[in-house]
């Protein structure tokens, strides 16, 4: 199931040499965060202790910051089975110098950076041999920013994405050789994560999901959310829980 909490990484706005925000703050984490795990299993399942991660687990991720705010590295599992895995270098003004990738049993792809600002960048993806897989550009003007990407044999697809007030992520756009997705997100009145998401895939709705944070810690950070979907009746029927344990540096 698609859900956009991870999607929100918002790029700031505006001709600046030196990024507005870490990756805690594009990420709506409050307080020197060091770790961050999380379960997801479906909403019937049994109740889980996000202390330890338990055989039965549907997917689960980790992250970890350095205390600059940066994610440093992430991964992500299924059954327990490491499905992805990312390694990130920033310079000093918390932009990306490369980047580290593996998705599935395939081989490791490597990222590069070169910004032109705070917001604009140009990437190459190569993998272990130095072959260019893809170059990729982002641009930032405004509430809307476009990341292209191009294939080393030509193919292309373009990322679009609209802002609102505080760079929250409004709309995004995936335009590939497969497809259009269109993701729209609305936010309470608090701001903060999203509590709807609309999915449409060419033009036709897809997913219509509900999330609701129930539980916080003394951060103000939520440790569980609860994701709905609409049934034909117009009913939010509960149909996944995600749990968060959140580790602080001291």
């Amino acid at each position: 199931m698609t859900v956009g909490l991870a999607a929100l990484l918002a790029a700031c706005g505006g001709n600046r040499t030196k990024a507005e925000y870490s990756s805690l703050e594009r990420m709506n984490l409050r307080g020197a965060v060091q770790e961050v795990v999380t379960y997801t299993r479906q909403a019937d399942a049994e109740t889980l202790d996000v202390n330890n991660a338990p055989a039965a687990e549907d997917r689960s991720g980790r992250m970890l910051f350095d205390k600059e705010g940066n994610m440093a590295s992430s991964e992500q599992f299924e059954q327990n089975v490491r499905i992805a895995w990312t390694e990130c270098r920033y310079d000093g003004s918390h932009r990306l110098k490369s980047m580290t990738e593996q998705y599935g049993f395939g081989e490791a792809n490597y990222r590069t950076y070169e910004w032109h600002n705070a917001t604009d960048y140009r990437c190459e993806i190569r993998n272990a041999t130095g072959d260019l897989l893809f170059e990729e550009t982002f641009v930032r003007e405004g509430d809307r920013s476009v990341r292209r990407r191009v294939s080393s044999k030509g193919a292309e697809s373009t990322f679009t994405t609209t802002y609102s007030a505080g760079d929250r992520i409004d709309r995004q756009e995936s335009v590939t050789s497969a497809g259009t997705v269109v993701i729209e997100y609305r936010y309470g009145d608090e701001g903060g994560d999203p509590i709807e998401q609309q999915v449409f895939t060419d033009g036709e709705p897809v997913a219509h999901l509900f999330m609701t944070y129930e539980t916080f810690d003394g951060e103000g950070n939520w440790t569980r959310c609860v994701i709905a979907s609409e049934n034909e009746a117009g009913q939010q029927m509960p149909v996944s829980v995600m749990d968060r344990a959140i580790t602080y540096y001291r």
